[in-house]
């Protein structure tokens, strides 16, 4: 296996709703339940189902 020269960071891609936004955070609450490294978020302000 290659050495990229850093560490392998797991984590989610979580892509939130208007519709739901708890989910969004139930969502990273279970990324760091589970002891991964970064939770990211799908970012389009200018699109209102986002």
């Amino acid at each position: 296996m290659p050495d990229y020269g850093h560490e392998l960071l797991l984590g989610t891609f979580i892509t939130p709703t208007a519709q739901d936004p708890a989910r969004a955070v139930a969502l990273a609450e279970l990324t760091e339940a589970a002891r991964l490294d970064v939770a990211t978020f799908q970012d389009h302000p200018y699109n209102a189902d986002f």
